[in-house]
């Protein structure tokens, strides 16, 4: 009987995802058209993870997105990155990260916006808007 409690639970949960999505939510607001949280969460899709405080996950009308804000940690190609907010399209895996951060090696780089944008079939290609600065491990 618990375990059939549990399922009707989670019910909302799994009609509204299809893998491979998975939401890891705390004190999660469910509505017709999203998931939401405020008290922090993690949401995984192929090659795409982010981990905040506030997440809002839209997922009606053919559309896939993410709303992120707050302690924002984001792998993105193998690549991790922080910043302020992020609006990322799971479904065309495109989207913007404001005032964000990453490293390339030796090389710290940061910008107002870093664009997700798919190129070709080749890969993904990541974009950095003006003031783009980029430092080295030593500071120069």
């Amino acid at each position: 009987m618990k375990s059939l409690r549990i399922l009707a639970l989670l019910a909302p949960l799994i009609a509204f995802t299809t893998p491979p999505t998975r939401l890891d939510f705390k004190d999660a607001h469910i509505t017709e058209d999203y998931i939401e949280t405020n008290e922090g969460g993690l949401l995984e899709n192929l090659d795409f993870w982010v981990q905040g405080k506030y997440i809002r996950y839209f997922r009606s009308a053919g559309k896939s997105l993410v709303h992120a804000a707050g302690q924002l940690r984001i792998e993105y190609q193998g690549m991790l990155f922080i910043g302020d907010r992020i609006e990322y399209d799971l479904k065309s895996r495109s989207g913007v990260l404001y005032e964000g951060k990453t490293q390339s090696g030796s090389f710290y780089i940061s910008g107002k916006k870093i664009i997700f944008s798919q190129m070709d079939s080749a890969g993904l290609k990541v974009q950095c808007s003006p003031p783009v600065k980029i430092k080295t491990l030593l500071g120069t």
